[in-house]
């Protein structure tokens, strides 16, 4: 399977606090499509429904990963966004929602190596792309946590995610 296009990151429409626009709803009924898509064809759910909490954190950054993807609001983890420029390996980068994948500086809480991320990209890219990406996550799945979780809030316009409750209501389905 060919590698999927990226887009840069930017808001794909203006928030409206009063309810969605027909754009918005369009938005959020092909995130919704492609949350049960990504759910069932990676198995997401029968791992949150087990018991295997040690598990857990990987599966949800894979997920979110994928799902950012899928619906074009994952940079490419390889470069830096605004410059094109390729990551050095030890260099720490932060994922930030209006500017992609930037060096961090001293003020960012939360960065990964830049040989992280192209382990990251390159599982992403990989034809198995779910057990791919799960393997990069695994080690790096606490760091990425608050990175992801600031750009699907960003994008999705919601300060709270319950993502794994998400994928508890998915398999009730």
């Amino acid at each position: 399977m060919p590698p999927r296009p990226r887009r840069a990151p930017g808001r794909s429409g203006p928030s409206n606090a009063a309810g969605p626009t027909t754009a918005t709803a369009g938005a959020q009924v092909t995130v919704c499509a492609a949350l049960c898509a990504l759910a069932a064809a990676t198995g997401v759910v029968r791992v949150l429904a087990s018991e295997h909490g040690d598990a857990l954190e990987p599966v949800l950054r894979s997920f979110e990963l994928l799902l950012l993807r899928e619906i074009g609001l994952l940079p490419g983890l390889d470069v830096q966004t605004m410059t094109f420029a390729p990551l050095q390996p030890d260099t720490r980068y932060t994922l930030v929602p209006e500017g992609g994948l930037r060096a961090a500086s001293a003020a960012d809480r939360a960065g990964l190596p830049g040989r992280q991320w192209q382990a990251l990209q390159r599982g992403l890219d990989d034809a198995a792309s779910y057990t791919a990406t799960l393997r990069a996550c695994a080690p790096v799945a606490a760091e990425l946590k608050p990175q992801l979780r600031a750009l699907l809030q960003y994008h999705c316009g919601s300060p709270t995610l319950r993502t794994r409750q998400l994928m508890i209501d998915l398999q009730s389905l």
